[in-house]
């Protein structure tokens, strides 16, 4: 079985703007323990552009909550070779967009939160019903979707 990876992991993976935290350890346990009970983790094009966008923003840059790792370009691409090594890819079908688009009406999304019916449209198109991600609430309005907090896996 395919677990998509949400963003957050990927993030909480490389952080050197603080020592490990909770967070960070909870990534690389729930990543180790998934492989090794023999689950093929997965990631989309959706995710190494959002990873891009928090890897290459600098820590203080506002708004509050949404500070970024300061990495060089030069390391958040080393990290998405690593990323593109390590999980599988699974990239948009020609189902994808008329999926995304279904959601974003059915469920009224709006604005950033788009990005993230654009993750579970690429998983509807490819028949993927697992996600891990620390951001359980913001996935809870899809049905069908088996959602996993690395705190609990």
């Amino acid at each position: 079985m395919i677990i998509l990876v949400d963003t957050n992991l990927l993030c909480r993976l490389c952080n050197s703007v603080k020592p490990p935290v909770r967070e960070t350890v909870a990534s690389r346990h729930a990543l180790t323990t998934l492989r090794n009970q023999g689950y093929e983790l997965a990631i989309t094009p959706q995710n190494l552009f959002e990873f891009w966008s928090t890897a290459t923003r600098s820590p203080g840059y506002p708004p509050a909550g949404s500070n970024g790792l300061g990495m060089s370009v030069e390391r958040a691409d080393h990290w998405l070779t690593y990323f593109l090594r390590t999980f599988k890819l699974v990239t948009d079908t020609e189902q994808s967009l008329p999926f995304w688009r279904s959601l974003v009406r059915t469920h009224h999304v709006t604005g950033y939160k788009s990005h993230d019916v654009h993750l579970v449209a690429t998983m509807q198109s490819h028949n993927v019903t697992h996600l891990l991600t620390f951001n359980t609430q913001d996935f809870k309005r899809f049905p069908n979707l088996t959602l996993l907090d690395p705190h609990t896996v």
